[in-house]
């Protein structure tokens, strides 16, 4: 079994890109992004958050719009 967190479980607390690396600390290997606002719905959004999972190992499931 995996585990999986979505990145809205943090809201207000972190930002999207700032959740992965702490669903990262907390051991799920994957991760639903939650996407929250129309900045987010970018390229340049996206490779931020490919920056943000760097060399974590999680893998990105799903994506919520």
């Amino acid at each position: 079994m995996e585990i999986g967190l979505s990145t809205a479980c943090f809201y207000p607390d972190a930002l999207t890109e700032e959740a992965l690396p702490r669903i990262n600390t907390l051991g799920a290997s994957m991760a639903e992004v939650f996407l929250e606002t129309y900045s987010e719905y970018s390229v340049t959004f996206a490779k931020e958050l490919k920056r943000g999972i760097g060399d974590t190992g999680i893998r990105v499931h799903s994506i919520h719009t």
